[in-house]
Order: C-alpha cells, then sequence, then structure tokens
C-alpha cells in the first residue's frame, strides 16, 4: 500500500516568503528564510514556503488524489484574486 505526503513548496535564494503568503491568500504550514541557523550550526541556503495538508485523522494520505484535491481547494476559493495578483 502507497502513502503520500501532500504539499506545495516553493523555494529559492530570493524567496520573500511573507510575499508568497500575500499573493497566494494563504498562510505557510512551513517556512524557512536563507540565513536561518540550522541545529548543527550551518544555515538555510534558500528561502521556502510551504503549504502541507493531512487527513483529519493521520499524518498521510491513502489515495494521492484526496491529497490533490484537498490540497487544490485550499487555494480554490481564491482563485480569482491569486491570478490577478499573479498578474
Amino acid at each position: 500500500m502507497h502513502t503520500y505526503s501532500v504539499a506545495l513548496r516553493i523555494s529559492g535564494t530570493d524567496l520573500d516568503v511573507d510575499q508568497v503568503s500575500d499573493k497566494l491568500r494563504q498562510e505557510a504550514t512551513q517556512t524557512r528564510v536563507i540565513g536561518q541557523p540550522l541545529p548543527d550550526g550551518k544555515v538555510w541556503t534558500e528561502s521556502l514556503w510551504q503549504y502541507e495538508v493531512r487527513p483529519d485523522d493521520a499524518v498521510v494520505w491513502d489515495s494521492l488524489e484526496d491529497g490533490l484535491r484537498t490540497l487544490l481547494s485550499a487555494f480554490a476559493a481564491n482563485l480569482r484574486e491569486i491570478m490577478s495578483a499573479l498578474c
């Protein structure tokens, strides 16, 4: 049986995580900012914005389709505003 983690991840050295949240009208479930320290003394080499969806009663999805449907529905309500912000 397969299981799946489902998330939208955007990363880059010049990424502004607040700008991504503003444009997508969605708060991230995880962010990293370039230069932030790691536990081993190193630093992140790029910024990351991530929005992850999980089933109500589990950490991973048994169905990829259900995970993708849930992820896309998180953005569907604001799709017109998102597209306008990107153009």
